[in-house]
């Protein structure tokens, strides 16, 4: 009869889990009776993805309580024992029921990576207090259109969908679109510094703005020329032209446009 060389494995839970003085990832398994001696072995990962559990919920003694700590999967090969993670029991309802040919990373806290199992669809999903969520979706909405969203817990969000890029405001009531049409913004827009405006790109649509400096000037000598007249030629009663004139540049908007 020939003799097994190789590693046998068993289920168990991890009461402790630490680093070693090289930093790299250890841990310790259950096992019978109240002191059962067993010393830290390595505790592996698959290439490219790392975790690391919480420590069990115990009991007043500080005994792991059962079905409340992260299983492990126990390889022993002679005298060598290794490690590697299991599903956590406590966390499990974190994340969502996966479809067949889906996939999750998550997190004790409540976060969690899936990626869809019918259309690749990928939905980050970050919980903060107040039971709101962080969530960046990449890929296809819920008709089936490329889409990429980054929504924030309070409503902010930027959306790309159908050649449209929006952000917008917490409510949606404010919000700048980009699209083939160009840019379309809503809600109060406030411009600190220079703001260059190329006047021969208006559109049907528009409406020509003027420079409100060479304006100002050419009003103010034609109310200089008005109230130079002589008496009689302007019909009696008006007010003088300086003043009112001095009066609407007083009013005019704060907002100062350079056309290019």
């Amino acid at each position: 009869m020939s003799r097994f060389y190789g590693i046998t494995f068993e289920l168990g839970t991890l009461p402790w889990t630490g680093l070693d003085r090289d930093g790299y990832p250890i841990a310790q398994h259950d096992g019978f009776g109240d002191r059962p001696g067993i010393g830290a072995a390595d505790l592996h990962h698959s290439f490219g993805f790392v975790a690391r559990p919480r420590d069990p919920d115990c009991d007043p003694d500080g005994k792991p309580l059962s079905g409340k700590a992260c299983n492990a999967l126990i390889g022993k090969m002679g005298d060598e024992t290794h490690l590697w993670l299991a599903y956590d029991p406590r966390f499990i309802p974190n994340i969502p029921q996966l479809k067949k040919g889906g996939a999750a990373m998550y997190s004790a806290a409540g976060s969690f990576r899936v990626l869809d199992g019918d259309d690749g669809t990928e939905t980050f999903y970050c919980p903060v207090p107040g039971d709101k969520a962080h969530i960046i979706t990449t890929g296809l909405d819920g008709n089936g259109k490329p889409f990429i969203g980054i929504e924030h817990s309070s409503g902010l969000a930027i959306t790309m969908l159908e050649g449209s890029v929006v952000i917008k405001n917490e409510d949606g009531s404010a919000y700048v679109e980009v699209n083939d049409q160009g840019v379309n913004i809503n809600g109060n827009v406030r411009n600190v510094g220079a703001l260059a405006v190329d006047m021969a790109t208006v559109g049907p649509a528009g409406t020509p703005v003027v420079h409100a400096t060479p304006l100002v000037q050419l009003l103010v000598a034609m109310a200089a020329a008005l109230d130079a007249l002589p008496q009689g030629m302007l019909p009696p009663g008006p007010p003088k032209f300086t003043p009112m004139v001095a009066t609407a540049v007083a009013e005019l908007p704060t907002t100062t446009f350079t056309a290019t």
